[in-house]
């Protein structure tokens, strides 16, 4: 990556065609290009084969915390030789299960389902950006698709993929980055340029953008006594990820998501594995009827005010290995859920209203506070 100096008194006024304005501050700064996809992503692929059954796809997804796999045809036995043909989804997979349950056919067992070949579940598409694609284009589209990883390809052959986890991390930096900005006195600065800035910073603090106006309010819920395929249709629909739990009085007893579900399927035992299991060798409709909700669900969520900044959120989340949180008011209690796919919808609007701050985040400033505790 290369870097374009500045003088130490200078910042590149983006918003000018290129003309510098005076810098308040001691600090030294450099300007880059836009990040990109391909800076960000990982190069290792986890796909599934064709020839793989939907149970090793559920078993990868769960191992790489992903809810979506790209299917990959591979020629020969050199492994880099492989074409992606299509991406199996966790609701493609909760869709055909909940499908088989309602089936008339009482000898089809769910079990079928995912000894199925993952092909006979997975779409003939992939979404995907190019390596070259600059980051607001990457974090739209993550937004648009609710996707938690995003291919990045040159044509049909994939290159890596970008996290959620690493969009956030951008969001972090820049929120780092202007802790250090109000520090060093830029508000006193007039251009349109820091003007911009500054009313950046205003929202990245609190205002539209904070946990509380960007979560997800929710209008389902779920209780702790009900069936696992009632949880598993919700997900089918793909519109809903995480679901409230309700205990019987009513009271907030915690979160399902769809990656919960995923790791009860990943356990499960197929064919002659299931012997000492489930009766018959076979999980029929009735044994994924007979799991509550209460038996997988995540009671132990950590809790954050519906004021806190979205950037302090992310950094929560990331420095606790988390996917969702609970937003919680003192008077009114739980008041809704703030997941990884809420924050990148907050940070995708962030960059529509300011696009230009994508600029700074190359500075050397920057990248040395981007390590920094937060302050």
């Amino acid at each position: 990556m290369s870097y374009n100096s500045v003088d130490k008194d200078q910042l590149l006024d983006a918003d000018s065609g290129g003309a510098s304005a005076p810098l308040q501050t001691g600090a030294s700064w450099a300007v880059m290009q836009r990040l990109v996809a391909g800076d960000i992503m990982q190069s290792r692929v986890p796909a599934a084969s064709v020839n793989h059954s939907v149970i090793d796809a559920v078993r990868m997804m769960h191992e790489h915390q992903l809810i979506q796999l790209p299917v990959q045809v591979v020629y020969g036995e050199d492994s880099a030789e492989r074409t992606f043909i299509g991406t199996v989804r966790a609701k493609d997979i909760f869709e055909a299960i909940v499908s088989s349950s309602f089936s008339m056919e009482r000898a089809y067992y769910d079990w079928q389902v995912l000894n199925l070949p993952v092909s006979k579940v997975m779409r003939h598409k992939v979404r995907s950006v190019a390596a070259s694609d600059d980051l607001e284009r990457v974090i739209s589209a993550m937004s648009v698709e609710n996707l938690d990883a995003l291919m990045v390809m040159d044509g049909t052959r994939g290159l890596g993929y970008v996290r959620s986890g690493a969009i956030l991390d951008v969001l972090i930096r820049l929120g780092n980055m202007f802790q250090l900005i109000l520090g060093e006195g830029l508000q006193e600065m007039s251009t349109a340029f820091s003007l911009s800035l500054l009313n950046f910073a205003k929202l990245l603090q609190a205002g539209p953008f904070a946990a509380g106006r960007i979560m997800t309010k929710p209008t389902l819920f779920l209780e702790e006594q009900e069936d696992m395929m009632k949880a598993m249709s919700i997900f089918a629909s793909g519109y809903w990820r995480y679901i409230p739990v309700l205990t019987e009085e009513g009271g907030f007893a915690g979160i399902l998501c769809d990656r919960d579900m995923l790791k009860f399927l990943a356990e499960i035992r197929t064919g002659d594995e299931l012997e000492d299991i489930l009766f018959d060798g076979k999980l029929s409709r009735s044994a994924l009827r007979e799991k509550t909700v209460r038996e997988i669900m995540q009671r132990d969520v950590q809790t954050i005010p519906g004021e806190m900044p979205l950037w302090e959120a992310c950094d929560f989340v990331v420095r606790n290995d988390l996917r969702c949180l609970a937003v919680y008011d003192p008077q009114n209690g739980f008041c809704g859920i703030l997941s990884q796919s809420d924050m990148i919808r907050g940070f995708s609007a962030l960059i529509q209203m300011y696009p230009n701050v994508m600029n700074l985040l190359g500075a050397e400033d920057v990248s040395h506070a981007s390590a920094q505790p937060l302050l």
